[in-house]
């Protein structure tokens, strides 16, 4: 399946700074599957939306998903 990977903030130095990933991943995945097959830091990752709506880490995708993950903000 084709999904669209659009990584917030901080989350994109973990892909040499691209913002917008197009992947072909099996159908069936998890958000949490795809967390771990990008080797993205779990504990960096606040919220995840599939088209415009919030999803749990166990949310199965479907073919053209468009995921944006968020890291958590800080500030002072």
């Amino acid at each position: 399946m084709k999904i669209v990977i659009k990584l917030k903030g901080p989350l994109q130095k973990y892909h040499d700074g691209i913002k917008t990933k197009l992947k072909d991943l099996p159908v069936g995945m998890s958000i949490k599957e795809i967390i771990s097959e990008m080797n993205l830091p779990r504990e960096h990752i606040s919220m995840v939306t599939v088209n415009g709506i919030k999803v749990t880490l166990d949310y199965v995708l479907q073919e053209d998903a468009e995921i944006q993950m968020f890291p958590y903000v800080s500030g002072g």
